[in-house]
């Protein structure tokens, strides 16, 4: 009942944190498994904002698509479904993990969103 769900829902928050940061953060930085694990959580903690966008996004998203009919849900999810969840994910881990990378002299201190969605080499084409 009512501490079962409590139970759940503290097992699955710290979970789903871990989840979502825990594959983009092995692909940007090396560390130990312990500390990756470790810096997952923080940095989920830390950045708790994106953080539950992400959440609601990547859980939200499915959910939504089920209640719309099973044909118009279909070619949504064929089209653009998880690549479509992935890339505006993408985004926001770019963003989170540019402030714990080291920089160079002369590079600004804060990102915005323009400057990760467009990108040197998107300027070059231009």
């Amino acid at each position: 009942s009512f501490a079962v769900q409590a139970v759940f829902a503290a097992l699955f928050i710290p979970l789903a944190i871990v989840f979502i940061y825990i594959f983009p953060y092995i692909a940007r930085f090396e560390n130990t498994i312990k500390n990756t694990f470790k810096n997952a959580v923080l940095i989920g903690i830390l950045n708790l904002p994106f953080t539950l966008l992400m959440l609601v996004i990547s859980i939200g998203v499915p959910v939504i698509s089920s209640f719309i009919g099973l044909q118009i849900s279909g070619i949504f999810w064929i089209l653009l479904g998880f690549t479509l969840i992935a890339y505006v994910n993408s985004i926001f881990f770019r963003k989170i993990f540019y402030k714990y990378e080291p920089h160079e002299e002369g590079e600004p201190e804060d990102i915005t969103l323009k400057d990760i969605v467009t990108s040197d080499e998107d300027e070059k084409f231009r």
